[in-house]
């Protein structure tokens, strides 16, 4: 007569705890589930409040007006005039403040020379905001599309020249000591040595930077008054159309979130060689 053994008790609470990664992530929530949640809760919030009374209704429209407003301008040819200049403006301040900043950023991260002359300007000007210099920019230029260029320029400048910096600071020395010893050409140090180690960092300050040119866009437009959804949301707001303020605002979030969306996809692309970065 044969018996069955089966494995002790603590072994088989051992194993059943045992779970492979992939096991794991199956019975986990998510991450664009976790999303929509958050966004549900926020709506839930938004529209509990408003029809409570706990704040002005003139003020704090319900989400669900403010909802029905965005699908009523979405079918106005103004408001994609408007969504327009937007864009324009941030692609604009994006190609000409990373144009400045990756060349100058490699070249002060090369010369310890001129680290040591511009510190003082870069802990000078780096914390200062664009909308700072509005005053003087639309005396200079006016509320026009040049204006409102020039302050988004300066604010992807930054944080795009402190990251290649810090990206040709990063090189590995053994590296810098190599490529002296053999002689390697200075061209072909900038394609195999100094952009490799570069560009991450540089990708990280183009997100960032994408971002801050956003901000300073819709915030030259409300100050400065040059055309665009700002604009549209300050001319609404001495209007007393709440509703439509907050639909404007709808709008430039969803704005917001496709450019996050965007770089945060470009920069996974371009950096797939990184390990680092991916794992």
């Amino acid at each position: 007569m044969t018996q069955t053994t089966s494995p002790p008790a603590d072994t088989a609470r051992r194993s059943g705890r045992r779970s492979t990664p992939s096991t794991a992530r199956r019975r986990g929530v998510p991450d664009r589930w976790l999303g929509v949640g958050g966004v549900v809760l926020v709506a839930i919030g938004w529209e509990a409040v408003a029809r409570g009374g706990l704040l002005p209704g003139g003020y704090f429209p319900p989400l669900s007006e403010a909802l029905a407003r965005l699908c009523q301008l979405v079918l106005l040819p103004e408001t994609w005039v408007a969504l327009g200049q937007t864009t324009l403006t941030w692609i604009s301040g994006i190609l000409i403040g990373t144009a400045l900043a990756v060349p100058l950023g490699f070249v002060a991260g090369t010369s310890v020379w001129i680290q040591r002359a511009t510190r003082v300007v870069l802990e000078v000007f780096k914390p200062v905001p664009p909308v700072v210099f509005i005053p003087p920019m639309v005396l200079l230029l006016g509320t026009t599309q040049p204006m409102k260029i020039v302050l988004v320029s300066y604010a992807v400048f930054w944080p795009v020249l402190v990251q290649a910096i810090a990206g040709i600071e990063n090189i590995d020395p053994v590296a810098r000591r190599t490529v002296t010893s053999f002689r390697v050409r200075p061209r072909d140090r900038v394609f195999f040595m100094i952009l490799p180690a570069a560009w991450p960092f540089v990708m990280t300050g183009l997100r960032i930077a994408a971002s801050l040119a956003l901000i300073a866009t819709v915030v030259t437009e409300l100050v400065g008054g040059a055309s665009g959804i700002g604009l549209d949301i300050s001319l609404a707001q001495i209007a007393g159309r709440a509703t439509d303020v907050y639909a404007l605002i709808l709008i430039t979030g969803t704005l917001g979130l496709a450019i996050n969306q965007t770089f945060t996809r470009l920069e996974r692309r371009t950096l797939r060689w990184n390990l680092g970065r991916n794992s």
